[in-house]
């Protein structure tokens, strides 16, 4: 299941041009927050 849904992440990555995937483990208000105002 995982090789598959990577592959499919992959492939849908490379249709849509994105060159990077960014992964977190905090949870989405971290991440908004670390969008808006960068690394601490």
């Amino acid at each position: 299941m995982i090789v598959a849904g990577a592959e499919i992440l992959a492939g849908l990555m490379e249709h849509l041009g994105f060159a990077e995937l960014i992964v977190s483990d905090r949870g989405v208000r971290w991440g908004l927050l670390y969008d808006r105002f960068g690394a601490a």
